[in-house]
């Protein structure tokens, strides 16, 4: 795992504001202590299978041990962190709503479908030779967010629909929820998770500055269970100066989906890992 230190969340670095460096307090708040996300080792986590390598006489030579969290203990720490990010994460101020007319007859809707920040991709890939890790990940979703909001048409609402998986790995062992390990990865889970906050701050502060209305679901998968609820939760009382205004309407990521209605069309959102194809 790199022991960098991730720095330059937007390739400009003027953009680093004092919003930007609070994602770096929120990922740790989440992070890290005892009423954090879930801990590595210890209680809360349960074994549900072992493979044993031995020798000819019956000697040990390695062994697979297969855990995953209890599904209480899942429970308790949501219920923990919800009551830790509600006391500690500060509103921002409201952004200025665009003051034209815009299209009330059209519903914009950005789909952003697992963005893994957190993955190692080692060179080649693509028509570059550089490793695609947190940073390079930030940068290239900073630039097509920017992309999107200066070239999609003018209406009054945008749906964004985060579908999950933002962060490639839920823990400091780098692991799943349920334990399956996703290494090697790009960084500490701290800077992954604090990558896609600050991500989905990013088109946020971009849609309610172009949008009169902004529709936002945000879903944990199956990679950021408990990444996913967090980054929610971090999004939900930063913007609820903008929930209570009625500017942001906010889905639950409590719920496998959320449903959303623009005139005879119903939109789903939701990340899949829960529902049949039948």
């Amino acid at each position: 795992m790199s022991a960098r230190v991730f720095i330059n969340l937007c390739e400009d670095p003027r953009a680093r504001s004092a919003a930007g460096k609070g994602a770096w307090a929120e990922a740790k708040l989440l992070a890290c202590g005892d009423e954090g996300l879930l801990p590595a080792r210890g209680h809360g986590v349960q074994v549900t299978s072992t493979t044993t390598l031995q020798d000819s006489e019956g000697n040990i030579k390695l062994q697979w041990v297969k855990a995953e969290p209890k599904h209480d203990s899942v429970e308790r720490y949501l219920e923990a962190m919800e009551k830790r990010v509600s006391s500690n994460i500060q509103p921002k101020e409201p952004v200025a709503a665009p003051s034209e007319e815009l299209n009330e007859s059209l519903l914009n809707m950005l789909n952003i479908g697992d963005m893994h920040f957190g993955m190692l991709v080692r060179p080649p890939f693509g028509d570059t030779e550089s490793e695609w890790d947190i940073q390079t990940a930030h940068t290239a979703h900073v630039r097509a967010f920017r992309y999107l909001m200066q070239n999609a048409p003018p209406a009054r609402r945008i749906l964004i629909n985060q579908m999950g998986d933002a962060v490639h790995f839920d823990n400091h062992l780098a692991t799943t929820a349920k334990g399956t390990p996703m290494g090697p990865v790009a960084g500490f889970f701290e800077e992954a998770l604090e990558a896609a906050i600050d991500a989905q701050k990013f088109i946020i502060d971009l849609a309610l500055s172009k949008y009169q209305e902004v529709w936002l679901s945000v879903r944990p998968g199956n990679h950021d269970k408990i990444a996913g609820f967090a980054t929610y939760l971090v999004l939900r009382e930063r913007y609820r100066h903008e929930v209570e205004a009625g500017r942001l309407v906010l889905g639950d990521a409590k719920l496998e989906a959320d449903f959303w209605q623009f005139g005879k069309c119903m939109f789903m959102c939701t990340h899949g890992d829960k529902y049949s194809p039948s």
